[in-house]
């Protein structure tokens, strides 16, 4: 499942007819995505509970005696205009961050403004994967890598990725027309 949270409401609207949307819908107001967010949560407790009653500590275990658990994918959009919106949402977040790939709950995090602010020392520890776009400055190349580099990228696709274990790797991503999107939208819904 896919949970889709937009402040900015026009990044997700081409996905807003997928048969596999979290809730059937896209978060697009803050409180909306407060609200999804805490669900989240309520259902990462209960896989966790699950789990316990199951013997299990995970969620392919969890799918090996018999539970039908869905991975859900939380994409949210402009983090930074959704945590300085609602102070109690960076929270959820975070908890999420620390507890939910286990129960199968992954999260994609995505800002033009890198801070400190959004993305907490407790946030960015608990995400061990990260990638980097072409951004203005050292400093936020550091807050998003942990290391200086993306402040010397190309743009158009140009990127840095930062896989657990691994040395930073550039890479460079594909580009999609936004119709090539709705075409594929339309063959999945």
């Amino acid at each position: 499942q896919l949970a889709l949270i937009d402040p900015k409401r026009v990044e997700f609207a081409r996905y807003a007819k997928l048969p596999n949307l979290y809730r059937g819908s896209i978060a697009t107001e803050t409180p909306q995505a407060r609200e999804m967010i805490q669900e989240l949560v309520v259902e990462m407790d209960a896989r966790y509970a699950s789990f316990e009653r199951l013997g299990v500590s995970n969620i392919v275990d969890a799918r090996l005696r018999g539970q039908p658990l869905p991975s859900i994918v939380v994409f949210i959009e402009e983090m930074s205009a959704l945590v300085h919106g609602d102070k109690n949402i960076q929270p959820l977040i975070e908890r999420l961050a620390e507890k939910a790939r286990a129960a199968g709950i992954h999260l994609v995090l995505a800002t033009q403004r890198p801070d400190a602010d959004t993305f907490s020392g407790l946030l960015r520890s608990n995400i061990p994967a990260r990638i980097a776009l072409s951004v203005q400055k050292g400093t936020e190349s550091t807050i998003i890598l942990d290391e200086k580099g993306a402040e010397n990228l190309l743009g158009q696709g140009d990127m840095l990725l930062k896989l657990p274990g691994e040395p930073l790797k550039r890479a460079h991503g594909v580009f999609l027309k936004p119709e090539q999107v709705m075409q594929a939208v339309a063959r999945a819904a």
